[in-house]
Formats: structure tokens, C-alpha cells, sequence
């Protein structure tokens, strides 16, 4: 009987194409095998399936150990089937992810022992549990652990995330063996993973993420500067719902005044605020930051305060007016991408300085809250200072010394209510100027069904594309790595609603054009 081509195929060929197909399978790629995440239980692995084809297959997937060097553990993974696993994966590095439903109170019997004892092959550690009790059993095994390959870890205990300001005092653990046990260790997030900061063990990170801490697990502001210092290199920076000790901000001196020593990030490319609840701990955080060479910038999802009113979160703004000590113009002077989500606006002449120092700025992005405390006039004062001379000579606004503010802007992305007219406007401005805009994204928010949309006349001449989106894919319009997009408020508007409050003395209805 003739060979067919797959047992003629050399073995190491053969195994760099099992190989290709991990990695497509790993990256969400069709190999003719996919399965909706509630089947996964049942779904064989692409390992495991090469390995039932044939005999021949069978040999060469089970002599090649990358294959089996990603280890996934479910709730209902068998110890004999990740012992098997592992011992096929013989001495390569291991990525490791574990993801525990609500239901897996705790962990399998003797897993994280056996996790545990192969700490010197991680390569990367990504674990996700929602319940107390697995939260305990993982973390408590990373005491004096050693990692000396691992170059990623990821924690999330969602059993507490979006409680965090409310829940117990949590259990404090020791993760891994202090400085130096994780010395390739180039991206850390942690998402409600209380660990004893005294004895910090990251250093040299390239991507940190601090998110959903409670008030007593979030490290002081020595040990938050401290772990900022000890990673002079760090790119990316994540911030969600603070990252300081509350008390500790709260004793800072007011922000006008002398403050603690920032901490220089001179590689921080990238950088993102969401989901505080105070606006005083926002601006003290963003003043222990200096970050000369950021270009994206996040604040993002500051929604409202205890009483579900809308909290003013404007004052941010008129912090990123201050350079650092004090200097006059951006503190992040060389911006190229900036999104603002449910920010009110500060005063005109806060945006007018803000944005005339914004030069090098090529992508603005800006969400507007659809609940009925939004303040409709937001929307044109954050675009006020790109408005015509005349426009602002009408709005009795001085003209700016600038004659085109943000002149390298290319992008536009707004989701507000009927934001149609205003961009037209916006688009139209900046083609008289000379500096017309490529792409323009809007999201009308569902406010109204009848929007006239774009005004026909919005033709090719303008030289701006101008699309409508749903906001649920506004990433896609901006290129900051840690900006996930947005979760909005799904809260229905009613068109017939009074409850919106314009409380800016300076602007009329009639004015609301820009």
C-alpha cells in the first residue's frame, strides 16, 4: 500500500506543523474544531486530537514536549491526566492558566502541589478563581516560591472584584520569595489579590496592572512609590479603583501645594486610570507619576458616587495643565492618543490650555455618559477649542494664540447623544484650517431613533471619513495596548426626561451647536 504524505513528512517537520497548529488554536484560529466556551469540558484539545489520527501521529506528538507545555486547569481536570501533562512536557518552560468557576469552591486534590513543584519551568501563570476558599488554597502555595522563567503572571480573584470597597478584611499572602525570585518576570496584574507589599517581589516589570484592591490590601505611598522605582523600565501602567491606601492620599497636602517626590517613568508609554470613586485620590495618584515620553493616556469609567449621582471628575483635567514641579503646559507633553469617558467637562479655559499643549496629540476619543444626569453641554465644551475663531468670537470666547490646536490630529472618536451636527462642524473647521481630520467615529448613544445622522451635504470634500459605530467597539479605534474599551452604563435613556441638569451659567441651549 503506498505511504500516504503524512507518513513521509519527517518527523521534526511534522512536529513544527503540531506546533503552528498550537499556536493557532491558542490564539482563537478555526482549525475545524471550535466549541462554545460551556462546551469546553468535552473539547479535546489540539494535542490530544493530533494524537488520535494515527499511530505515527500518535509517536511524534507525544515525543514532542512544547506540545504539551501549556497546562489548563478546569474544575474538572483530573490529577492523572496534568501529572500525564506535565511529564510529557519533559524540561520545556510551561504556560500555565487556571480558571475556576463559581461553582469549584476549591481547588482539585494535590493540583496546586503539583503546580507548585514545577515553579522552576513556569514561563507564564495565569490564574482566575471566584470563590474564597480557592482564592486561600492557590495563594497561600506562592509563599517562598522561585520562578526563575517565569515572564508573565496573572491573578484575578473575581469572587471580590466588584465588591471590593466592601468586603472583609481580606487574608494578606506572601507571594513568591521576595526580591529577586522572579527575575524575568516582565508583566504582572493583579485584581483583588491582597499580598504583603513589605516584601515586594516584582522589579523590572515592563506591564503592571493594580486593580480592585480593597482599602487595607492597597499599598501604602512609600510602597507604592517603591515598587514604581523598582521598575524604572515599566511601559505599561494599569490603575483601576486606586492603588494607594486611601488614608495615606488623603493626608497629602492639597495638589496645589508641595507634594511627595514622583517617581520618574521615563519608558511609560502607556497609561490608564479607570473606576475611581474619588476625585481627590485621582489627581493625588496622577501627581505621583512622571511621565515625560507617555503617549496614551486613559481616564476612563469614573461613573458616579454612592447615591448614584454623577461625580465630578473635571479637576483631573486641570491636573494634567501642570507639568511636573509646577512648569507650565502638559504634564504628558508628547500625547498621541487620549481617551476621556465619563469625565466631566472643567472650564473653558481649563480645555483651551489643556489642549493647546497637546501638539503632538493624533487621537481623541470621548464617551458621554447615556444616563439621564448627563450634562448634555459636556459634549461642545470638550470641543470648544478646536471650534473657528468665529464660532468662539460668537460664544464670546477669546481666540486662541495657536492657530490650529492639536494640528497632527487625525482621529476623532465621540459617543454622546446626537452628536451629528457637532461633528459635522468639527470636521468642517478643520478643513478650513488646513488640517483635516482622516477618520471620524460616533456613536449616537440610542438617544434617538429619528437622528438625522451626518448632514448629506457631508460629502468628499471634507477629506474625513465619518462613521457610525456601536461603542462596544471603540478599541478598535484606538492603538494604547492597555485600554480594553469601555463598559457602558446600559441604562435606557427617555427621551422625554427632565432630569438632565445644566447647571454652566456660560452656555445656552441655543449654543449647544458647539
Amino acid at each position: 500500500m503506498p505511504q500516504t504524505i503524512n507518513q513521509t513528512l519527517p518527523r521534526e517537520l511534522l512536529a513544527y506543523i503540531f506546533e503552528v497548529g498550537l499556536l493557532q488554536e491558542q490564539s482563537g484560529g478555526n482549525l475545524g474544531n471550535d466549541v462554545d466556551h460551556e462546551d469546553v469540558g468535552t473539547h479535546l484539545e489540539f494535542p490530544a486530537l493530533v494524537s488520535c489520527v494515527c499511530k505515527h501521529w500518535q509517536d511524534v506528538a507525544l515525543s514532542t514536549p512544547t506540545l504539551w507545555a501549556s497546562v489548563n486547569v478546569w474544575d474538572w481536570t483530573a490529577l492523572s491526566w496534568l501529572q500525564k501533562r506535565i511529564s510529557l512536557s519533559k524540561e520545556s518552560p510551561l504556560d500555565i492558566q487556571v480558571e475556576l468557576s463559581e461553582d469549584m469552591t476549591e481547588m482539585p486534590e494535590d493540583v496546586m502541589d503539583l503546580l507548585a513543584a514545577e515553579a522552576r519551568r513556569w514561563r507564564s501563570f495565569d490564574c482566575t478563581f471566584q470563590s474564597d476558599i480557592a482564592a486561600d488554597e492557590i495563594l497561600s502555595q506562592f509563599k517562598g516560591i522561585r520562578a526563575p522563567l517565569l515572564e508573565k503572571l496573572t491573578l484575578v480573584d473575581d469572587s471580590t472584584s466588584e465588591f471590593s470597597s466592601f468586603y472583609h478584611p481580606p487574608t494578606i499572602y506572601e507571594l513568591f520569595d521576595g526580591q529577586g525570585s522572579l527575575p524575568k518576570l516582565r508583566s504582572a496584574s493583579l485584581w483583588s489579590v491582597p499580598l504583603q507589599w513589605e516584601k515586594n517581589p516584582f522589579q523590572n516589570l515592563r506591564e503592571l496592572e493594580l486593580c480592585y484592591m480593597s482599602d487595607s490590601a492597597k499599598p501604602t505611598l512609600a510602597q507604592f512609590l517603591a515598587l514604581m522605582q523598582a521598575s524604572p523600565q515599566l511601559e505599561v501602567l494599569l490603575i483601576c479603583n486606586g492603588a494607594i491606601r486611601p488614608v495615606e492620599l488623603e493626608d497629602m497636602p492639597d495638589w496645589t501645594s508641595a507634594s511627595p517626590k514622583s517617581v520618574c517613568l521615563p519608558s511609560l508609554v502607556a497609561l490608564t486610570f479607570t473606576d475611581f470613586d474619588s476625585p481627590l485620590l485621582l489627581c493625588r495618584t496622577i501627581r505621583l507619576i512622571d511621565a515625560p515620553n507617555l503617549k496614551h493616556l486613559g481616564i476612563t469609567d469614573m461613573y458616579e458616587d454612592g447615591d448614584g449621582d454623577a461625580t465630578d471628575f473635571s479637576s483631573s483635567i486641570e491636573i494634567l495643565t501642570s507639568g511636573e514641579d509646577g512648569r507650565s503646559g502638559s504634564r504628558f507633553p508628547v500625547l498621541e492618543s487620549l481617551k476621556f469617558a465619563h469625565i466631566h467637562s472643567p472650564s473653558p479655559d481649563v480645555l483651551d490650555r489643556f489642549f493647546s499643549s497637546l501638539t503632538r496629540l493624533k487621537r481623541l476619543h470621548l464617551i458621554f455618559p447615556r444616563v439621564p444626569y448627563a450634562d448634555d453641554m459636556d459634549v461642545p465644551h470638550y470641543l470648544l477649542p478646536f471650534a473657528s475663531r468665529e464660532t468662539r468670537q460668537r460664544l464670546g470666547r477669546p481666540p486662541l494664540p495657536e492657530q490650529v490646536i492639536c494640528p497632527v490630529l487625525e482621529e476623532l472618536t465621540i459617543a454622546a447623544r446626537d452628536p451629528e451636527d457637532l461633528i459635522w462642524e468639527f470636521a468642517q473647521t478643520r478643513k478650513s484650517l488646513g488640517h483635516p481630520l482622516k477618520r471620524i467615529l460616533y456613536d449616537n448613544r440610542g438617544a434617538n431613533e429619528l437622528a438625522p445622522g451626518i448632514p448629506s451635504h457631508a460629502d468628499k470634500s471634507l477629506e474625513t471619513e465619518i462613521t457610525e459605530y456601536e461603542e462596544s467597539d471603540a478599541s478598535t479605534s484606538d492603538s494604547s495596548d492597555d485600554e480594553e474599551g469601555s463598559d457602558l452604563d446600559e441604562e435606557d435613556w427617555n427621551d422625554d426626561s427632565d432630569d438632565a441638569e445644566e447647571d454652566d451659567d456660560d452656555w445656552t441651549d441655543e449654543d449647544h451647536a458647539w
